[in-house]
């Protein structure tokens, strides 16, 4: 009889255990094999589409950048419109922001909420047609619609030009198909004449203002064009860090200080009626001569009020006060005031004036501003201005909507003066500054520093 042959140890019942995966377990593993594989796909077509989209993006962004290149290489004035593009309905299209009334404006910021409009810079024989073009890369395609705009800068104020300030080009670019942004994409910039800017009204980098061809004038109660230049002589003045004093010489800033007492005394006690004087205030001097450059390096800025929460290097801290008509407070941290050097003979202001300060307001606040200016009559002594006080001999102001906020030059011109004024001789012409309580944050003026040239120009017979 013959047997069955097995390996010494191993039994039948070992064999029979020795089997593979059963249907069951097969089915199991393959569906968890395809699911993994469904989401991996899933994931991978997601990321497809956001590379797609983001693709998209940036073809229109890229033809709509070349479009205002395009415009912006024209001349100033042909860059407008032939004609107000038409309102549509549809708010899928760029053209619902154009308004339907007469004259049509276009909503160029259109971010929720947002509903300030512009009007159209026109131009019917010069302009570009705002009819939408098609645009195309070779893959992508889509529509390019063209606005340009008159912007009207508030903080401009009177004398800029009354059609507008300066333009604004729009270009929304639109793409076909599915699977792009559902929104047209935007591109906006600003453009402002090229000869606009002052000329023959800057020298050696110091704004003029009185000398400015394009200088506005008030007369009659109307902005317009000067009718003449401004007569007689032009005198300009540099506000220095420096105390006025018998030698009434510019002194170089050696640190950081305290706010200088120009219109406040230090005590009633330093400062008195009868014998003591060195507590009594004293105005910082007006020079001819702008601060140099030491060499070919720039001197250091300093802190001209160190005193002051939030003060500033380069110039000092000016805290709100009263009204420009009011009288302003005999408070150090409010106003501050410059005296020329005594007069070597009498002079004869006809009122009118320019001044460029640098300033900005204070922790970069974004808020609107007035400057007050007030012009005095300063007596030959300074040794006590309490006991014997400058005579104001008129004041103006100057207002932004948008006061600067980082240190930036603020150029006006101005008339403190309905007649002729004369200084004697040997009396000093004084300037006293101060932000008026109606501004919306306290400024910084930054001033003898050659990068900084705060400087005064009265005119003179």
């Amino acid at each position: 009889m013959c047997g069955v042959e097995t390996w010494p140890g191993l039994s039948r019942r070992t064999l029979r255990d020795e089997r593979g995966f059963t249907v069951v377990e097969l089915l199991v593993a393959m569906l968890i094999i395809a699911g993994g594989v469904i989401a991996l796909l899933g994931v991978t077509d997601s990321s497809r589409r956001l590379t797609s989209n983001s693709e998209r993006k940036e073809a229109a962004v890229h033809v709509a950048e070349q479009e205002i290149e395009r415009i912006q290489a024209r001349d100033y004035d042909s860059i407008a419109l032939t004609a107000s593009p038409s309102h549509n309905a549809d708010t899928a299209s760029p053209d619902n922001h154009v308004t339907s009334g007469s004259p049509a404006r276009y909503r160029w910021n259109q971010v929720s909420g947002a509903t300030g409009t512009e009007p159209f810079a026109l131009d019917a024989v010069r302009g570009v047609d705002p009819t939408a073009t098609t645009w195309s890369d070779g893959r992508l395609s889509g529509k390019l619609h063209r606005y340009v705009t008159w912007v009207d800068d508030a903080a401009c104020g009177l004398l800029c030009p009354s059609a507008g300030d300066y333009k604004r080009i729009t270009v929304a670019a639109t793409i076909d198909g599915e699977g792009g942004p559902d929104k047209p994409i935007l591109v906006s910039s600003l453009t402002s004449d090229p000869d606009t800017g002052p000329t023959e009204g800057v020298s050696d980098g110091i704004n003029n203002v009185l000398q400015a061809p394009d200088t506005q004038c008030l007369e009659g109660g109307v902005w317009g064009q000067c009718a003449g230049s401004a007569l007689g002589d032009v005198t300009t003045w540099f506000a220095y860090d420096t105390p006025a004093t018998s030698s009434d010489t510019r002194q170089n800033i050696a640190g950081d200080h305290t706010t200088h007492p120009t219109v406040a005394a230090l005590s009633a006690l330093t400062c008195n009626l009868l014998i003591i004087t060195t507590g009594c205030p004293k105005p910082d001097l007006l020079g001819e001569t702008p601060a140099p450059v030491a060499g070919d390096v720039l001197p250091t800025l300093f802190d001209y009020s160190s005193e002051v929460a939030g003060s500033y290097l380069g110039g000092r801290v000016l805290q709100r006060d009263v009204g420009c008509s009011g009288t302003p407070s005999a408070d150090n941290s409010k106003s501050h005031m410059w005296t020329t050097p005594p007069l070597d003979a009498a002079k004869q202001l006809t009122g009118a004036g320019g001044l460029t300060v640098y300033s900005q307001t204070l922790n970069g606040a974004s808020a609107g501003a007035t400057l007050c200016v007030r012009f005095y009559d300063v007596p030959p002594s300074l040794l006590n201005l309490i006991a014997s006080p400058p005579t104001a001999i008129g004041t103006t102001s100057y207002t932004l909507g948008s006061w600067p906020t980082s240190t930036a030059p603020v150029s006006f011109n101005f008339d403190f003066a309905a007649a002729n004024v004369t200084v004697p001789a040997g009396h000093r012409i004084g300037m006293r500054v101060w932000p008026a309580n109606t501004s919306g944050a306290d400024i910084a003026l930054v001033y003898d520093h050659p990068s900084y040239l705060t400087s005064i120009q009265l005119n003179s017979q």
